[in-house]
């Protein structure tokens, strides 16, 4: 996988932006306490480029999920979109996401919470594509998904996101947000129970895959797979693999609980249900646990995430889960 190189994929990022079709956008820019030069070259198409801002720099605010609802904040337009700083977009990215919120709401109205998202192209560290696409990698369909599926899967990716200003400020109603497990999937959590989650079936974003990703695309091969979890067994046991396998799933739950505990005013009876029966997997006996997922067709894609889901399933409720969540708390 390519070196990372933060002031070149900075500079093709706002280009690709500069060089959309849809031209009255603003920049808004938080810099995360980076240590390379990735900011000077921010500051520099800034000055050539009044719709670029720096509205943050030198804060820590915990990493890429913190540092989105930061700039959330920062936002009062009436449309808003998450933009990494290493990826490229099509030069149709703006006009096409925005025309498909226009057009919903001129039905819905604007207080309707709306996000649209695509799929990717995946390129590598020198911008090559590699003939794969985001949709291909991911445990559900993102064409398909229900609200269910998407409280334990994710499918909406962040750069490829955007949202109206209703769905943003639903979104900043979250005030805990140790459990949310990513602001993009927050926010396709919030569009899909109290409004809706547009999909655009063609990559709108070369999304680059190189070592530094926060969230990357690649899947990894059965054999590192499994030397993975040979490697976490000799070094802490049978409990350490479990404990492995069990966190993800049981962190998939939190956020299922927090969503519920931050709007269970507004969640109809129906939601409420459906919300509990997923938060309360790990209090269920194994035979409940394995219904509940046939129930609401919460089984990911592929074989390896399904074996990996069923392990999660039959441990959850043991001492493994326990410790989980106490070292979570």
């Amino acid at each position: 996988m390519a070196t990372y190189n933060g002031e070149r994929f900075v500079a093709e990022q706002i280009e690709s932006i500069q060089g959309q079709s849809y031209k009255n956008w603003r920049l808004l820019v938080s810099d995360d306490c980076s240590t390379d030069g990735t900011l000077d070259v921010v500051r520099e198409y800034a000055v050539e480029d009044d719709r670029i801002s720096i509205v943050s720099e030198g804060v820590k605010h915990g990493g890429a999920k913190e540092n989105f609802f930061a700039l959330m904040g920062h936002s009062d337009a009436p449309y808003c979109m998450f933009c990494d700083q290493d990826d490229v977009w099509n030069s149709e990215k703006i006009e096409r996401e925005l025309q498909a919120i226009l057009e919903n709401e001129a039905t819905s109205g604007v207080d309707f919470p709306l996000m649209v998202h695509s799929d990717l192209e995946l390129i590598d560290g020198e911008g090559v594509s590699m003939d794969r696409r985001m949709s291909q990698t991911i445990g559900a369909d993102p064409k398909t998904a229900t609200t269910s599926q998407l409280l334990v899967t994710g499918v909406a990716t962040g750069c490829t996101i955007a949202i109206n200003h209703a769905c943003l400020s639903k979104a900043l109603e979250c005030k805990r947000r140790d459990d949310v497990l990513m602001h993009d999937w927050w926010v396709a959590l919030v569009a899909a129970v109290f409004g809706k989650r547009i999909y655009i079936g063609s990559p709108l974003v070369a999304y680059r895959q190189h070592g530094d990703n926060v969230v990357g695309a690649a899947i990894a091969p059965f054999r590192d797979i499994a030397r993975d979890y040979v490697a976490t067994g000799r070094r802490a046991g049978f409990d350490g693999v479990i404990e492995h396998v069990v966190a993800g799933e049981i962190d998939r739950i939190k956020q299922a609980n927090l969503f519920l505990v931050t709007y269970e005013v507004d969640l109809n009876y129906s939601q409420k249900k459906e919300i509990c029966a997923i938060a309360t997997i790990p209090d269920e006996g194994l035979l409940r646990r394995f219904t509940v997922v046939n129930e609401y067709h919460l089984w990911r894609r592929g074989l390896k995430r399904k074996v990996r889901q069923c392990f999660a399933l039959m441990f959850i409720g043991g001492n493994a889960t326990h410790d989980v969540l106490r070292r979570h708390n």
